[in-house]
């Protein structure tokens, strides 16, 4: 009973469901896309200071 309950309002609300996944995930992605490019930026910089440092 409570799993059709749960399938029906997954149908009703099927799109606004996947609406707020998409733009959460986008987000989200986005967000795990700079943070990794800024770390990988401040990691590359951080070896080649510390290897010419040596």
């Amino acid at each position: 009973m409570l799993i059709d309950d749960i399938l029906q309002y997954f149908q009703e609300n099927f799109s606004q469901y996947l609406i707020y996944v998409y733009q959460h995930l986008g987000l989200s992605i986005q967000a795990i896309g700079i943070s990794c490019l800024s770390v990988f930026r401040w990691d590359t910089s951080a070896t080649s200071t510390g290897n010419s440092a040596r």
